[in-house]
């Protein structure tokens, strides 16, 4: 919507500003809604992602979490990470994270966000009245509700949070646990271009298609292949106009 729309950052390119809105968004709502302040841990699966890069950042730079652990494949992935401001980055090809902080006298974390279907895991590394956000797999009834969804046709599918697997452990231990779904807003909007424009963080690009290219992989099929391989560090994305 019109309403929801800024001005893009003028230190920015047309396709860094198109890769902001959907992960930058995502990102800021979940580490708000955590309830993530000054000094406090947060585990962040999948770090080199599109959400995992903005997530990094903001908690890093704008929240000032204490301290900021995150998963990634070793080498390209794990430096990316670090350079965004991630102080521990587990290599999920060769460590579980659950192992590594889910001991009796292992660090615990304040807050715990998912954007890898891993959040039942993470109820072994939260601490006791901790909170874990994911915004991976199926969404809750409740947050379907409170988006403005229509309820009561997915309520045949969709499970109420109370009924979730991940809640009922999170809450075993006294934690928190909620899906999360983009809403759009201009003022999270308005945030993120503030911090873009001061280079409190940074847009992570891929790479930039051509969608005019009759080469596939160089057009905008090469940009879905690289998104759906899994490989790519932070958005890809398509640039329509020459």
């Amino acid at each position: 919507d019109t309403a929801n729309v800024v001005l893009k950052p003028e230190n920015l390119t047309f396709e860094e500003a198109a890769s902001i809105p959907l992960v930058g968004m995502t990102a800021l709502q979940a580490l708000k809604s955590s309830g993530l302040k000054k000094g406090d841990s947060i585990f962040i699966s999948g770090g080199a992602g599109g959400v995992g890069t903005m997530a990094i950042q903001l908690a890093k730079y704008v929240f000032k979490a204490g301290k900021v652990v995150t998963t990634a494949s070793k080498g390209e992935k794990e430096n990316l990470c670090k350079s965004l401001g991630a102080d521990v980055v587990l290599n999920y090809k060769d460590t579980k994270f659950e192992q590594v902080y889910g001991g009796e006298n292992a660090e615990k974390f304040d807050v715990c966000f998912d954007t890898t279907a891993e959040s039942l895991k993470m109820t072994n590394i939260v601490k006791k009245s901790g909170e874990i956000v994911t915004i991976a797999g199926m969404p809750t009834l409740e947050e379907i509700r409170r988006i403005g969804g229509k309820a009561w046709v997915l309520k045949l599918f969709l499970k109420r949070k109370e009924k979730r697997k991940e809640f009922k452990a999170a809450k075993s231990i006294g934690a928190n646990w909620n899906y999360l779904f983009l809403s759009p807003s201009q003022e999270d909007l308005s945030i993120l271009a503030n911090h873009l424009a001061n280079g409190v963080i940074k847009p992570v690009l891929d790479n930039v298609w051509d969608f005019h290219s009759e080469d596939q992989e160089q057009g905008w099929q090469g940009a879905f292949n690289r998104s759906f391989s899994g490989r790519s560090k932070g958005k890809c994305v398509v640039k329509i106009a020459p």
